[in-house]
């Protein structure tokens, strides 16, 4: 039980970095209009949306098998 609470912390952490990383490639891509600011901002939200689509297919699974 401890290893998933603790698992689940570190989604958080990660969640909460690439959250912090688009913010910052926004402010970045807004002040110099750079595309590697850009970039900055795409990739952590895909990387957002494929971890809920994740989360969601594995909740799904366990809720049916579990």
């Amino acid at each position: 039980m401890i290893e998933y609470k603790s698992q689940a912390r570190m989604l958080d952490i990660v969640y909460a970095i690439l959250f912090v990383l688009m913010i910052c490639g926004i402010i970045g891509f807004k002040l110099t209009a750079n595309i590697v600011w850009g970039s900055i901002f795409v990739i952590p939200g895909f990387l957002l949306g494929l971890f809920l689509i994740i989360q969601i297919f594995v909740k799904l699974y366990y809720e049916k098998h579990g």
